[in-house]
């Protein structure tokens, strides 16, 4: 009858010193690769904006599609209507990523990388280049066809993707808001079939 509580009293050890094996781990990993999900700890929730000097400071987009001169708007909402909401930010991020947002690490090879892909099977999603033929083509096709859908008898000539900051504070009582542009990635369709 003694021994029972000894080999539960180890049992408890043994999952306390398990669990602070694991988180041990995870930090050298998040340190060495980056932020996997899941975690076992909170996340840092990193670059979703920021109040800093009494402003609050958002990345954005908007998606221009020039048709005959004219250039017509969209916010990312409407551009990704398709998709659930919960998705357009990330889908923004991949499909149409600024310098000063989407960098992303070089891709590691090895036997842990493999094994990280394999236990994390999204942690390397994002890691094909933006610069790709394929991915080109395929950003083009998906752009026209929404071209089509957003201004309908109207031939677009190019798409511009203006990332901009918006930033807000408080003058007084007043809300303001200001836009500064980052940067403009243009796709354009010169001579191909709308």
């Amino acid at each position: 009858m003694r021994q029972e509580p000894q080999v539960i009293t180890v049992w408890v050890r043994l999952v306390f010193i398990t669990a602070i094996a694991l988180l041990v781990a995870q930090s050298v990993f998040i340190h060495k690769y980056g932020e996997p999900y899941p975690t076992i700890t909170m996340p840092s929730f990193k670059g979703s904006g920021g109040f800093q000097n009494g402003r609050v400071k958002i990345i954005r987009y908007e998606a221009v599609f020039i048709a005959n001169g004219e250039e017509f708007s969209f916010k990312p909402k409407v551009l990704l209507e398709k998709f659930p909401d919960s998705h357009i930010a990330e889908i923004s991020q991949s499909l149409m990523p600024t310098p000063a947002v989407g960098v992303t690490k070089a891709t590691p090879t090895g036997r842990l990388s493999r094994l990280r892909d394999i236990v994390f099977p999204g942690y390397g999603a994002r890691r094909k280049s933006q610069d790709s033929p394929a991915y080109i083509a395929s950003l083009k096709d998906w752009l026209r066809s929404r071209g089509r859908e957003l201004v309908p008898d109207r031939p677009v000539s190019r798409v511009e993707i203006r990332w901009y900051w918006e930033i807000f504070s408080m003058d007084g009582n007043t809300l303001k808001s200001e836009r500064v542009p980052i940067d403009i990635r243009v796709v354009t369709f010169h001579g191909e079939p709308r």
